[in-house]
């Protein structure tokens, strides 16, 4: 853990939404363990898997999607707690499904999935660790002229037995 490490546009988000007088209160790290995956930040320079940052979350019951630019370590003086929360860059809003509908399989046959406006770079949200559900993967096709990104989810961390 470290101090520092906050893009300036994101300062006073952060400060806010952890309840403290300032930045000088906040460590910062770039990677964290969550049920047995890896999930790095932007902020994490030796990557090994790339992208490794875009995650789905929780937010009052509804699964997001986002980018981890950072994570955060605060303690509070109030009730003698520490809190960890990630910094992300939420994507914007859902726009649809790889596949919305097929002849043979129906409404939705593609569920793992989806089409998300990208994030913008200077709007973040901060979310307890506790409410990151799992790694994704953030796909850009950038000839296709279209804004919107492909979020999926590793098929074998959804599927049942």
């Amino acid at each position: 853990m470290r101090n520092g490490g906050l893009r300036p546009e994101f300062e006073d988000d952060v400060v806010s939404g952890l309840e403290v007088d300032s930045l000088n209160e906040v460590k910062f790290f770039t990677r964290v363990e969550i049920r047995d995956r890896i999930i790095h930040s932007r902020a994490y320079k030796r990557v090994s898997v790339r992208n490794s940052y875009t995650v789905s979350y929780k937010d009052n019951n509804k699964i997001k999607y986002g980018q981890v630019e950072v994570f955060v370590q605060a303690s509070s003086p109030q009730n003698d707690s520490v809190q960890y929360a990630a910094v992300i860059l939420p994507f914007l809003k859902q726009t649809g499904f790889v596949c919305p509908t097929n002849e043979v399989l129906g409404v939705c046959p593609v569920t793992h999935i989806v089409c998300w406006y990208p994030p913008l770079n200077d709007h973040c949200v901060l979310v307890p660790i506790d409410n990151i559900e799992d790694i994704c993967v953030c796909m850009e096709l950038r000839d296709t002229g279209s804004p919107v990104v492909y979020i999926a989810h590793f098929p074998n961390h959804i599927e049942k037995d």
